[in-house]
């Protein structure tokens, strides 16, 4: 906000629900310096509410403050005829109102890039993704720990990367835990991580890929069906079985070329006691035995998109197939 003085209109797009709710807070401490009054801040949802409602929430006038805060959720499910009603009022907002419109958006996708090149016409668009990758996860974790007053050990921070999924949301809850649990101590270890997170899905996936090792096909289904069953999406589950493949193949190259534990280790960045079971892991897959698990992951993956095949049924039959290519 220039010189502190808000727009009428935000749209908020994107996924990660720590960062919307924190530029919530921001924007309503500038608003309103002294606290805000109950009635100065009116939540609203769009699953349950109207244009009507949001107009008539603008136009109502506050009467402890100067502004008035209108928060729409879901606004990504208005139809294009709600849409319509409402952009009226944005070609001439309340200046005493200030709406801001959350969608679950994403701008790498064409149709929402669209839709949010739409909306930079009437106000401020702010994309709020959850992180991509272990390189985007670790940056969330290290800027939520030092919310916290707390740093983290640069293993313990690589080995977030490899356990945690691409959720904000549950990514901050498990480091709040973190948090909670180091008490005093300012710097986080690998072990607190090891105590802490390793129940994450990705820690499940690297159980999913032992049992998938160690030819248990049963232990590998119910391990599967608890992910799921938590709400991950079949997709993602492919994408982190393709991740821990991939370390289990740097892992095996590395073995082949000799290389001892410890410096293993330091090329993966991970800690020496994850290393450990990958290295388990990695002897009993040969090299080329690896890169036809990578064209069945592909091939998963490919189903999984298609309007043809039900995802958690390809995942199955995913899972029933690798124990034969490891023989």
């Amino acid at each position: 906000m220039p010189r502190g003085v808000a727009a009428p209109l935000y749209f908020f797009c994107g996924d990660n629900s720590p960062l919307i709710d924190e530029a919530l807070r921001l924007l309503s401490s500038a608003l309103f310096p002294q606290g805000a009054a109950e009635l100065d801040v009116r939540q609203l949802d769009a699953l349950s509410c109207g244009p009507g409602d949001i107009l008539e929430a603008a136009r109502t006038q506050s009467f402890f403050s100067k502004k008035k805060l209108v928060i729409v959720r879901q606004a990504q499910a208005f139809k294009e005829a709600q849409w319509d009603k409402l952009k009226e009022y944005f070609k001439k907002p309340s200046a005493s109102c200030c709406i801001v419109f959350i969608l679950d958006l994403d701008e790498k996708d064409k149709k929402d890039k669209a839709r949010i090149e739409a909306f930079r016409k009437s106000g401020p668009v702010f994309s709020f993704q959850n992180p991509r990758g272990d390189r985007q996860i670790m940056a969330f974790v290290k800027e939520q720990l030092a919310g916290r007053g707390k740093s983290i050990a640069q293993d313990a921070l690589a080995y977030c990367g490899a356990l945690l999924g691409e959720n904000a949301q549950a990514i901050a809850g498990e480091i709040e835990k973190l948090a909670l649990y180091c008490g005093e101590r300012a710097t986080v270890t690998a072990a607190d991580v090891d105590a802490v997170v390793c129940g994450g899905d990705r820690g499940t996936i690297f159980n999913l890929v032992d049992a998938v090792g160690e030819g248990k096909p049963e232990r590998s289904l119910e391990l599967l069906a608890a992910i799921l069953g938590s709400g991950v999406h079949p997709l993602v589950i492919i994408k982190m079985l393709a991740r821990q493949f991939r370390l289990i193949q740097t892992a095996r190259l590395l073995l082949d070329q000799g290389e001892p534990a410890p410096r293993i280790a330091q090329k993966l960045r991970l800690p020496e006691f994850v290393v450990r079971g990958l290295l388990q892991q990695a002897r009993g897959w040969p090299a080329d035995r690896i890169r036809m698990v990578f064209e069945e992951i592909f091939l998963a993956s490919s189903l999984s998109k298609s309007s043809r095949a039900e995802p958690g049924m390809v995942l199955e039959q995913l899972l029933l197939r690798l124990p034969e290519l490891r023989a």
